[in-house]
């Protein structure tokens, strides 16, 4: 019995790192173009993953990133997405210290969260993603050879593998970052379905939640020690390092702005700039209040065909043929340094004041939000109000 007990396990241990669903080991028997990351295995597997790969491009970060940039096999074409769901500035940089152990490490794209430097977003979002960074090699061994839910996604990679790339959908073919047909394609349609982002009730459930978190913001001097140490560590490498502020939706800016956060969210942009110069594609712009580029209710993530046209440009690779949206997209980010930072937010804050005046749909915008807030706020007062 034991025997037979032996020679099962080693059957499943044998078929996971065959199939390898996670990208786990150093194995390709299977084409990994046939690997497929589930929403939320993310923190299973890009730990192992970020030991296992030698990209030469990592996307590193939150679930912005994660799911803005998404790359359906998790790693493609030279580039590794390795953002986590509700990532932590402790995270990122357990992260990136293991990244920067890969010689053919070239650049380093990493999108930076205002929540995240704060009192309330200290340490590991939990003890297994500490685990898997720290090389825990017993439970790498037991989550990907040992488990039944790696044995069902490796019989998964298994049947995509017979079916041939001919069965594959299209989007899982496309090179990283999209080429421009795809790009101008996608957004063509996003533009052509409207707006996506009704007030219905997760919408306002979400709402409330990111209300009371920024509430509670508190600016961390750990948070900020850690994200300038591994700022230091990356450029000592010699990697090229991009950091940005992500494309924000108005809901989320609004949220911000009514939760008395606003001056704080200011004076974040403007000590990032004395850390290191970044790219802030966030702001009270015609991003922010295009409601189809969003994931709808969960605002606070933009849709992959944004990501990658972002990606695209800050790449450097040509998008001219990807459509105006995919250059309106790429032309919102500005590019802030200490000299600059002052006017950027300055510019910043005045077209939000264009907008409150002008859009015929931010004053009623701004009304349900105060309103979900608890606030009673008008139209009239919110706009005066400011920034604060």
């Amino acid at each position: 019995m034991l025997l037979c007990l032996a020679a099962f396990l080693s059957l499943i241990a044998a078929v996971n790192l065959v199939a390898n669903p996670y990208g786990a080991w150093p194995v390709t028997l299977i084409d990994r173009t046939y690997l497929r990351v589930a929403v939320g295995d993310e923190r299973l597997a890009t730990p192992y993953r970020a030991r296992a790969e030698s990209p030469a491009v990592l996307l590193i970060g939150t679930s912005r990133i994660l799911y803005g940039m998404w790359i359906e096999q998790g790693y493609r074409d030279g580039v590794l997405n390795a953002g986590l769901s509700g990532a932590t500035i402790d995270e990122v940089g357990v992260l990136l210290d293991l990244a920067l152990r890969n010689p053919r490490l070239q650049r380093i794209i990493w999108t930076v969260d205002f929540q995240l430097f704060s009192e309330t977003h200290k340490g590991f979002a939990d003890r297994p993603t500490y685990d898997r960074l720290a090389g825990d090699l017993p439970r790498q061994v037991r989550e990907t050879l040992f488990s039944t839910d790696a044995l069902r996604r490796s019989g998964s990679v298994l049947l995509r593998a017979v079916g041939g790339r001919a069965r594959l959908p299209a989007d899982r073919l496309r090179p990283v970052p999209w080429p421009p047909s795809a790009l101008r394609e996608e957004l063509e349609a996003i533009e052509a379905s409207g707006s996506n982002g009704p007030h219905g009730a997760r919408t306002e459930q979400h709402l409330r939640d990111w209300l009371e978190a920024f509430g509670r913001q508190r600016r961390s001097p750990e948070q900020w020690a850690l994200f300038r140490r591994a700022v230091q560590r990356v450029r000592a490498r010699g990697v090229d390092l991009t950091v940005l502020v992500a494309p924000l939706s108005v809901y989320e800016l609004e949220a911000i702005r009514q939760s008395g956060a606003w001056s704080d969210f200011v004076e974040w942009k403007r000590e990032l700039a004395s850390i290191t110069p970044y790219w802030d594609f966030s702001g009270y712009n015609a991003v922010a209040m295009h409601d189809a580029l969003y994931t709808f209710p969960i605002f606070c993530h933009f849709k992959a065909p944004v990501g990658h046209a972002l990606l695209r440009g800050l790449l450097g690779e040509d998008c001219r043929d990807c459509g105006p949206l995919a250059q309106a997209l790429i032309e919102s980010g500005v590019w802030v340094e200490p000299g600059t930072v002052d006017a950027h937010l300055a510019a910043q804050e005045t077209a939000r004041e264009q907008l409150a005046a002008s859009s015929p749909r931010y004053s009623p915008l701004i009304a349900k939000i105060s309103g979900i807030a608890g606030q009673g706020s008008s139209p009239a007062s919110v706009s005066a109000n400011g920034g604060g």
